[in-house]
């Protein structure tokens, strides 16, 4: 009896130590996921600030009029390529959605007696 219960709770730790594994794991997916996406939203940040800068230096430029036209052109293209991105559009795409279920075991006849993690959209 004392040996059954032994093996039992042996069992049930190591069950349990898979289980935080596994969690572990779709935890640092997740982070690592966001990392990138943080990463994306910086770059493009930085690029507004680009953007402001180029723009103040062209509101206060005294260069020739040729100057100024280049300056404002390039400007103008700045603008059209960062209108076309999309950063709440980007961090949607970006991050698959998580679903992480656990299911517990029946306690009978099975080989894992605590339950099991599983995940969708990692």
């Amino acid at each position: 009896m004392r040996r059954e219960r032994t093996r039992s709770i042996a069992a049930v730790e190591r069950d349990r130590e898979k289980l935080l594994s596994a969690t572990e794991e779709i935890r640092l997916e997740r982070t690592n996921q966001l990392e990138r996406v943080k990463r994306g939203v910086e770059k493009q940040a930085a690029q507004l600030e680009s953007l402001k800068q180029q723009s103040e230096t062209l509101l206060t430029s005294s260069g020739s009029s040729g100057d100024v036209t280049r300056l404002a052109n390039r400007l103008h293209r700045r603008v059209e390529e960062l209108t076309m991105y999309d950063a709440t559009g980007y961090v949607d795409s970006s991050l698959p959605s998580l679903d992480a279920r656990f299911t517990s075991s029946p306690l009978l006849g099975v080989e894992n007696l605590i339950g099991t993690i599983s995940k969708k959209g990692l």
